[in-house]
């Protein structure tokens, strides 16, 4: 079986000229979080192709590096805690609940991201004593 190549890339960055069509779209289908079995019945093929594309094509080194351009959700929550606003307000901005909220800037905390530790003090500076 031939698949043709498909000449884009994804919102990663991932240049994806170099897969065949069916791998691209597993791949896809990998970035929105599914698993190796219901991307195998997506794409009709065996669970053991998909673990064998996602070995071969990197998926998991492609989808950990994100271009320098996209910012995640969890660093325009740590972003807006660094200037000032409350768990509240950011939920209502980024369509989140508070306590998903707190919990991407204590994540992000955890990692040392600088944004998120200032985010932090900011909040608390915020609260009343």
């Amino acid at each position: 079986m031939r698949t043709e190549k498909q000449q884009t890339s994804d919102r990663n960055g991932a240049n994806l000229e170099d897969m065949p069509k069916d791998v691209a779209k597993a791949y896809r289908y990998h970035l929105r979080g599914l698993t190796g079995k219901e991307i195998s019945l997506l794409c009709s093929v065996s669970h053991r192709t998909v673990q064998r594309w996602k070995i071969q094509y990197s998926f998991e080194q492609l989808a950990a590096t994100p271009p320098p351009e996209m910012e995640t959700i969890q660093q325009k929550a740590a972003k807006l805690a660094a200037a000032g606003l409350s768990y509240s307000q950011i939920g209502r901005k980024l369509k989140r609940c508070k306590a998903t909220i707190y919990n991407y800037i204590r994540a992000a905390k955890e990692t040392g991201t600088q944004a998120s530790v200032s985010a932090e003090q900011a909040h608390r500076h915020q609260q009343p004593e």
